[in-house]
């Protein structure tokens, strides 16, 4: 892929989508420091690519850089508030930085701020936070109020460190 895409970008220098293949083969290839740069070469010629945007979020978070993913997630955001893998990105971000009520917070905007009683849940999403030690977090995915079977639930993360002021 990243040969081919190499190619293509020298063929058609301004596609973007040829660059967006490059970064992403990059990225899966491992040479994520290149693939960043990609990611910002789709940017330039694509301003509003919310995901190379995402992308790009992602590799500054794996570099520690948590308040630049952030700011890149703010503004894959305002472009596409639904972007439901970037809403978790940015919740990773806050919780990196140990700020636990930021990051449950944007995890409970990616589901539509509908509280039932510690869980959140709108027609495709079902959200639970246990106030325990650990903190715990769980998403599960539902159908027409009926929970798929066999019930899938992702650990999103467990937070280990107590909670400010607990």
């Amino acid at each position: 892929v990243v040969d081919m895409q190499s190619k293509l970008v020298k063929q058609e220098p301004e596609d973007w989508k040829h660059h967006f293949k490059l970064a992403f083969g990059q990225f899966f290839k491992g040479d994520k420091e290149i693939a960043q740069k990609s990611f910002l070469k789709v940017l330039e010629l694509d301003p509003k690519n919310v995901w190379a945007m995402g992308y790009y979020a992602l590799l500054e978070g794996e570099k520690g850089e948590n308040s630049s993913a952030i700011t890149w997630c703010k503004k894959a955001l305002e472009i596409e508030p639904n972007a439901t893998g970037i809403h978790f990105l940015k919740a990773e971000g806050h919780r990196r930085q140990g700020d636990f009520m930021k990051a449950i917070g944007q995890l409970c905007a990616m589901a539509q701020d509908t509280f039932l009683i510690g869980e959140l849940k709108t027609d495709t999403v079902f959200f639970e936070v246990r106030i325990e030690e650990p903190l715990f977090f769980r998403i599960g995915l539902q159908h027409e109020t009926v929970f798929l079977e066999p019930f899938e639930v992702m650990d999103i993360f467990t937070v280990r460190e107590p909670m400010a002021g607990g």
